[in-house]
């Protein structure tokens, strides 16, 4: 189980998210995280840094990818949306 919880690591995986990512909502409620980084330069970063934090917060592998315009990085979906969700249930 999951324990949704504020800590340091959901605190530097936002500030990571702020800074070199997205959140989107298509129209089947379809929920797409990003974080995109330079292909090269940050390569080991994501690989080392961001995709293990993910892991080890959500519980889930993520699959990195390379985008066009020479970025690389994370796509994940539903699942960061609903850790969110227990943290900062509407009311």
């Amino acid at each position: 189980m999951i324990n949704y919880s504020i800590n340091e690591d959901l605190a530097e995986e936002t500030g990571i998210h702020v800074g070199d990512g997205s959140m989107n909502i298509y129209q089947n409620n379809r929920y797409l995280y990003t974080a995109a980084c330079h292909e090269i330069d940050d390569r080991e970063y994501v690989n080392e840094v961001i995709l293990p934090l993910i892991k080890k917060i959500y519980g889930k592998t993520p699959k990195p990818r390379n985008w066009s315009k020479g970025t690389y990085g994370e796509e994940e979906t539903d699942y960061i949306h609903e850790y969110i969700s227990q943290i900062y249930p509407k009311n």
